[in-house]
Formats: C-alpha cells, sequence, structure tokens
C-alpha cells in the first residue's frame, strides 16, 4: 500500500492539433499494486460515479521504470494502459471500454527524498478503439505526475 498519494493527469481526446473530443484533467487518482508488487496500476478518474460523464484513464508501470521514452509492450517498463468513459449505445446507457492498440510515453524519474519518488510523465500516447460500433481508432494525448512515499 501507498500513502501520501497525489498526482495530476491532462488529456485529449485526439492530439492538440485534431482533437477528437472533450479534454479532461483529474486529479482523482489511485495507485495499487495488482498481483505483482513490482507493479504500479495508476489511475486517473474524471466523475467518479456519475452515470453521465465517468472516464478512467490507467496505467502499468514497473516500480524501477527508467527515465526515457517507453513503447507499451506486455512484460515490459509500461506494460499497458486503458481508457473507459460513460456512453450512450442507441438509448442504453454504458461504460465504453477503448482497446488500446498501442502506447508510448516519455518519463521522468526523480528521487525528490529517500522517502518519496516523482514520476513525470511529460507525455504520453495511445491508440484506442471504441468497443461501441464501428468507429476509428483515436488518440488519447496528455502527460501525468505522481508522487508516492512507500511504508516502511
Amino acid at each position: 500500500m501507498f500513502r501520501n498519494i497525489n498526482g495530476k493527469i491532462s488529456c485529449i481526446l485526439g492530439s492538440a492539433s485534431k482533437p477528437e473530443g472533450v479534454s479532461f484533467e483529474s486529479t482523482d487518482l489511485s495507485i495499487d499494486s495488482r498481483d505483482a508488487p513490482e507493479d504500479y496500476v495508476i489511475g486517473f478518474d474524471v466523475n467518479k460515479g456519475s452515470d453521465d460523464s465517468h472516464r478512467r484513464a490507467s496505467f502499468v508501470l514497473l516500480r524501477d521504470i527508467a527515465t526515457g521514452p517507453h513503447v507499451m509492450h506486455q512484460g515490459a517498463s509500461f506494460s499497458s494502459a486503458g481508457y473507459s468513459e460513460r456512453a450512450y449505445e442507441g438509448a442504453t446507457k454504458r461504460i465504453n471500454q477503448y482497446s488500446v492498440i498501442s502506447g508510448v510515453l516519455e518519463i521522468v524519474v526523480t528521487d525528490i527524498s529517500a522517502a518519496v519518488r516523482k514520476y513525470d510523465i511529460t507525455g504520453f500516447s495511445l491508440s484506442v478503439k471504441s468497443d461501441i460500433g464501428n468507429a476509428p481508432a483515436i488518440t488519447v494525448e496528455g502527460k501525468f505526475e505522481f508522487y508516492i512515499r512507500k511504508h516502511d
């Protein structure tokens, strides 16, 4: 478990030059360890609990990920990501869980002190495809940062 965690994400659907949806920011951060204690599962939520506008972006990173660029690849330092939002399929409201086709990120890791580490993702890009209908793949771009103080 982790304490004194905080972070912030800024996302846009599409890219800055070709937006395809609503951009969003969030400081509603959760961090878990899944089954592998060496992984961080980072999730940012917007309007959590809302039937109409809940969005979630998530990333799985190794705790010892190094500064530099990383391509999403199973078993790598950046092993997976996710994006979901509330959407309508006809008249029915449901969660639209996008399939992540590919992803890249650039990270700077800094030890603030012996107990606190900062992870600054200066940019990420995910190619995602909706599981509703036959819409083409879109891009989710953004940046985020988070700080972690581990239990002793």
